[in-house]
């Protein structure tokens, strides 16, 4: 059987997923409490309780309403993802009307953003250092992009894709300390669904200057917002921890349910069609890329 993945040339484009992927849990938590920590004394947390609060019973109820129905198919998959998407943003909507990060300046996000790190609130997954000294990568998020820049302390290997409060780049040199606090409308393609992420992925695309054909991507991710860009990818690698998060859980179900074969990545060769793996860390990852250069 051909290798799914051939070894290349020259390079293997990373692109990776952000919340829960190379950080080990989710961290939206971690920033609104950098508006806490801005904002004290101003219904913060209130405020937050009720977006959040909201969102959960919209997404859970349009999980339901779009279910498709029938034999199950990718391209129904997809359009399920598109349809609950739309809670997605419809929910940026509402932390922009709550006004939670409205005054947040960029010195305050900066602060606050090593403050959650330090206190142990944003914790990168085992191996994500060591993986970044072996490749140039990209992070995929609808996080924010200052925080991630923040968190991942690698500036110099990391190319960020990720919405950003409006006025915070201008804030941030120009020395100015107010923002709007509204999420994303600096750009003109937000990251809030899976398909704004394949999107992304898409433009992103790079040609070998020295064979002159596609550079292979490898995606990284680990939820069911990552459907599309782990089955774009050359290679999709989904991170699941034992037992697997309810995030890790969802998207497993998926593939299982589409009947798309999901090895571990050391089994990367007998992938179907899709070429999806699962790995449980970066440290794992970084094995693989280095055992791609090994002469046989």
């Amino acid at each position: 059987m051909p290798d799914p993945f051939p070894r290349p040339r020259n390079a293997i484009h990373f692109v990776l997923d952000w919340d829960g992927t190379l950080t080990q849990h989710d961290t939206l938590e971690a920033l609104v409490s950098v508006a806490m920590w801005a904002k004290p004394n101003t219904g913060v947390p209130d405020r937050w309780h009720r977006v959040s609060e909201t969102f959960v019973a919209d997404y859970a109820e349009a999980l339901l309403t779009h279910k498709p129905e029938g034999t199950p198919t990718v391209a129904k998959e997809r359009k399920w993802l598109k349809d609950v998407g739309e809670v997605e943003k419809t929910s940026v909507n509402r932390v922009n009307d709550s006004g939670i990060f409205e005054n947040v300046s960029a010195s305050q996000m900066q602060a606050g953003a090593v403050r959650a790190c330090t206190a142990g609130k944003v914790e990168l997954r085992k191996g994500v250092g060591d993986f970044f000294e072996y490749v140039r990568t990209h992070s995929v998020s609808n996080n924010n992009e200052r925080y991630l820049d923040v968190d991942c302390r690698q500036p110099n290997h990391i190319s960020i894709y990720a919405n950003e409060l409006e006025g915070m780049s201008r804030n941030f040199s120009s020395g100015m300390e107010y923002n709007s606090g509204l999420l994303g409308t600096e750009r003109t393609n937000t990251i809030n669904t899976s398909h704004d992420k394949l999107t992304y992925l898409q433009r992103i695309r790079k040609v070998s200057p020295w064979t002159m054909k596609p550079i292979p991507i490898v995606y990284v991710g680990d939820s069911w917002t990552d459907f599309e860009c782990l089955l774009a990818a050359d290679l999709g690698i989904c991170i699941r921890d034992g037992p697997m998060n309810s995030a890790q859980k969802k998207l497993h179900d998926s593939l299982q349910r589409l009947g798309i074969k999901c090895p571990h990545l050391r089994d990367y060769k007998t992938v179907d069609e899709w070429g999806v793996v699962w790995a449980r860390d970066f440290r794992e990852i970084r094995d693989w890329v280095a055992g791609m250069w090994t002469v046989e």
